[in-house]
C-alpha cells in the first residue's frame, strides 16, 4: 500500500501520461512491510523495460504473469526489506533469486541472489520447521 499527496503529483502532458496516468516525486510507505522493485519487458530488442514499486507479492505474481512479464526471462524482482527483516535499522534492496511459501499461506522465505535467506515475518523455531512450497524462480 502506498499513500499520495497532492503536493507530490508531477503534472505532465497527456502524450507522456497515457490513458490518465498519473505520476508523484514521491509516495509515502505508511506501513512498515516489504515492498517489491519489478523490472519486466526487457526482451533484448532495445524494447523499454518497465519498473514497478509492489507492495505484496501476490501482486507481483500477477504483474509476472502478464504478458509483458511472459515475454522476457530478464524480469528482475528486488526485495525492499525492512529493519525487523534484515538485521540493520534501515532499508535495504536485494535481487531475489527464489520466493517460498509456507502451507498455511502466512509466511514466506526470500532466497537472495547473494545466497542469503530472508523470512517474513520473522519466524519462531517452530515456525521455520513448517514445510514452504516454491512459487517463483528467477
Amino acid at each position: 500500500m502506498f499513500h499520495t499527496h497532492t503536493s507530490a503529483e508531477l503534472k505532465l502532458p497527456p502524450a507522456l501520461a497515457p490513458h490518465g496516468t498519473q505520476s508523484w516525486h514521491w509516495v509515502e510507505l505508511p506501513l512498515h512491510l516489504p515492498y517489491f522493485c519489478v523490472s519486466i519487458g526487457n526482451d533484448g530488442e532495445g524494447n523499454l523495460q518497465r519498473q514497478f514499486i509492489v507492495a505484496y507479492i501476490e501482486n507481483v505474481m500477477r504483474l509476472l504473469d502478464t504478458p509483458a512479464g511472459k515475454a522476457t526471462n530478464r524480469s528482475v524482482v528486488g526485495l525492499m526489506s525492512p529493519d525487523y527483516m534484515n538485521g540493520t535499522d534501515f532499508y535495504q534492496m536485494g535481487r531475489i533469486k527464489e520466493v517460498w511459501k509456507s502451507a498455511d499461506g502466512f509466511n514466506h522465505q526470500y532466497v537472495m541472489s547473494d545466497g542469503k535467506t530472508i523470512y517474513d515475518p520473522m519466524m519462531t523455531d517452530g515456525e521455520a520447521e513448517q514445510k514452504f512450497e516454491l512459487i517463483l524462480s528467477l
